[in-house]
This record gives C-alpha cells, sequence and structure tokens, in this order.
C-alpha cells in the first residue's frame, strides 16, 4: 500500500492513513498477467475487480559514437543502450471510511500477495 508514488520515483509504503487520504495498490511484476484485488474490511468482502498487468517493455536507444579499441586500432564504435521497463500497476482505491482492511492479490484462483492497511480518524485536540 502507497500513499505516495513521487519519493524518487519509487512507492512509499504505508499502513496507516488518515480518513480522506486515498490509498494506492502498486503492483509490481505480473507481466502480461490478468489479476484480480480483492479489498476486504473487517474480514468482509467489500469490492473486487479485474486488471489487466501491462507487459514488460524494451527501450532501445542510440547513445552515439565512441572510440573503441580493437586489436591495437582505434575505431569508431556506435553504441547502444537497452533498458527494460518492468511491468507494473498502480491503483488507486476509493477513499475509505476508518477500518481495518486487507487488500489481496489473486491470480489463478490463488491469493498470491495480500497487505493490510488501516484508516484512522484525524486526531483533534481538545485543547482550546
Amino acid at each position: 500500500m502507497s500513499g505516495d508514488t513521487t519519493h524518487g520515483g519509487q512507492p512509499v509504503p504505508r499502513v496507516e492513513f488518515k480518513l480522506g487520504q486515498v490509498p494506492e495498490v502498486v503492483v509490481t511484476g505480473y507481466s502480461g498477467k490478468v489479476i484480480t484485488l480483492e479489498l476486504w474490511k473487517d474480514g468482509v468482502l467489500s469490492a473486487r475487480s479485474n486488471f489487466t498487468v501491462p507487459s514488460d517493455r524494451m527501450t532501445r536507444q542510440e547513445t552515439g559514437v565512441v572510440m573503441e579499441e580493437n586489436f591495437g586500432m582505434m575505431r569508431p564504435v556506435r553504441r547502444t543502450q537497452y533498458q527494460v521497463l518492468r511491468a507494473g500497476l498502480i491503483v488507486p482505491l476509493k477513499r475509505p471510511m476508518v477500518g481495518t482492511y486487507e487488500v489481496r492479490l489473486v491470480l489463478d484462483g490463488v491469493i498470491r500477495q495480500s497487505a493490510q492497511f488501516r484508516v484512522v480518524a484525524p486526531y483533534i485536540s481538545a485543547h482550546k
């Protein structure tokens, strides 16, 4: 569970949210698979949705020409950089009410991962 996916481009895991915040389910892996996310509140199923996780992608970038030594001679060589972009999915949840929740990732009818989180009411000070 995450409430912030902007910290260095990586999700920040959290287990507690204040009422009104929007938790996000961050799914990594499962490239090209259809998964089911289930939201359980206090042990009761409250929502279920299917999602298709995007496939891994490979990018290719020409980085230019460099000089490289080959058998004692220098010659120009064209460099190409390849990068694999791993599959992933971010699913924001509707603003949940106060309570204890569990998100289950189901694939082929089997629970593959689960995460619990709490939603709490904001603390209001009695001092004036």
